[in-house]
Formats: C-alpha cells, sequence, structure tokens
C-alpha cells in the first residue's frame, strides 16, 4: 500500500526517474520517515536504528552535493584558465608566424644582394 502511494506520489508530482530529483528525494525520505514510524511503533530499537541510518544517509548526501558544487566550481575556475592559455598561445603564434615570415623575408633579401639578383620594386 505505501509502496503504491509513492509510485502515485512520483508521478503525480512529476519526479524524475533518474539522476538527481529533489521532489523524488523528499518523496523517499517521507516515505522512509513513514516507515520508521510504523517499525517504530512496533519494536523502538528498530525504529531508532532506522532513524540513525536515514540520518546518516542525509547526511552523506548533503556532503556529496556540497562536493559536487565545489567540483563544478573548480571545474570552471579551470576552463577559464584554460581558455585564457588558449588564447594567449594563439596570440603568440600569430606573433611567431609574422616574425619567422619577416626572416624569410629579410633572408631570401640578403641571398639575392649576395648573388647579385636585382630585386624589383613592387608596383
Amino acid at each position: 500500500m505505501l509502496e503504491e502511494q509513492l509510485d502515485q506520489m512520483l508521478l503525480n508530482r512529476k519526479a524524475r526517474e533518474t539522476g538527481l530529483c529533489p521532489i523524488r528525494r523528499e518523496l523517499y525520505s517521507q516515505c522512509f520517515d513513514e516507515v520508521i514510524r510504523q517499525t517504530g511503533s512496533n519494536c523502538a530499537e528498530r525504529g531508532l536504528l532506522l532513524k540513525r541510518i536515514h540520518d546518516e544517509m542525509k547526511m552523506t548526501i548533503a556532503a556529496l552535493e556540497k562536493l559536487y558544487e565545489s567540483s563544478m566550481g573548480y571545474s570552471m575556475r579551470k576552463a577559464q584558465q584554460a581558455e585564457k592559455v588558449k588564447s594567449e598561445m594563439e596570440a603568440k603564434i600569430v606573433e611567431l608566424q609574422k616574425s619567422k615570415v619577416k626572416e624569410m623575408v629579410e633572408s631570401s633579401v640578403q641571398f639575392k644582394v649576395r648573388m647579385g639578383i636585382t630585386i624589383e620594386p613592387l608596383e
């Protein structure tokens, strides 16, 4: 009965079936609380143990969410740094290509002068 109610609530609230879903987490937490309540009424020790397990799960999920958020921030910073380095490297490549072309032109002119080839001015 409780499982059917949970399934119906998941459908009604349009909880996602996969991935992180706060709606699904909330409904499962409520369901777990109900199982704890029902179990605790029959056996207090089991109820307390289930409550402890549920609290530990909540703390673990909170820690994982914090870790996820932190890693997302870190990855965004790294992506920005990589983009900056990429732009700098692209500018450096253009600069080196221009200087290499200039060197090659100068070297060509010097070679032609040494070989006695006349250089006609460009029009």
